[in-house]
């Protein structure tokens, strides 16, 4: 029995999966393995299926303009500089991991070698900086600026695809003590300062809910109310919660 081709949702499937081969070669360093994988699908697709030479060819240049897509975004040089300034706007919320005591947020540089690079910064959490690191705040930090290193073992949590996958290339180890901030961003100056204008305004108004709850609600229901009303997955909740969230299947 031939797969019938001229249903339309068929041929998109398709091109979704050999897209999605593409790019996955690329972000496993197995090119030669996912073509060779690509090949043996469209031969079966030749014999098995009403499928035209013209589709054949689509499917195929689909698979290597994944490559080419993910294999763009792994060209990024390899930093590793002690004691570098970069400057630029917060982009995202912090997230903020109490166990580790670790802070982070990405910036949106406006170094000159680093112009529009999006960078994953990671601070030691004190409380003060939260009213520093806002969405929309243009900041200068001193810090050790590296190359994220990719997964030695193939089948383990690759950290660097998982940056790169949020098109972030680089990491700042950042110093507390040299934040500053600069400036912050103003609304109608252009289309992007505007955008994150009004996510700032968002942040500020999920703050204020959360305050006014505080009079009533203690911690940890409040940042278990923020996580679930707001999606914040910056909550660290004591053991019991984490079994009690499991057992109702809110993780």
């Amino acid at each position: 029995m031939k797969i019938d081709f001229k249903n339309t949702k068929f041929f998109t499937v398709f091109i979704t999966v050999f897209y999605i081969l593409g790019i996955l070669s690329s972000f496993y360093n197995q090119r030669i393995l996912y073509c060779f994988t690509a090949f043996l699908i469209l031969i079966f697709l030749i014999f098995f299926s009403n499928l035209s030479h013209k589709k054949i060819i689509i499917l195929f240049l689909l698979f290597f303009i994944g490559v080419a897509r993910a294999g763009k975004f792994q060209q990024t040089k390899d930093y590793y500089l002690n004691d570098i300034e970069i400057s630029g706007k917060v982009i995202t919320s912090v997230d903020i991991n109490l166990k580790n005591n670790k802070l982070k947020f990405y910036l949106k540089s406006n170094n000159e070698f680093l112009n529009n690079e999006k960078i994953l910064i990671s601070l030691d959490f004190i409380p003060e900086l939260q009213d520093k690191i806002k969405i929309g705040n243009y900041i200068k930090l001193k810090g050790k600026l590296r190359t994220p290193k990719p997964s030695t073992n193939p089948y383990q949590f690759d950290y660097k695809n998982y940056l790169l996958n949020n098109d972030c290339h680089y990491i700042l180890y950042g110093e507390n003590n040299s934040i500053n901030n600069t400036d912050t961003v103003k609304f109608g100056k252009n289309y992007e300062d505007s955008w994150y204008y009004i996510l700032r305004k968002f942040e500020n108004a999920r703050e204020s809910i959360l305050k006014v709850h505080a009079e009533n609600i203690k911690s940890p229901r409040l940042e278990i109310l923020g996580g679930i009303v707001f999606g914040d997955e910056t909550i660290n909740p004591d053991e019991e919660i984490n079994e009690n969230c499991k057992s109702s299947g809110l993780r």
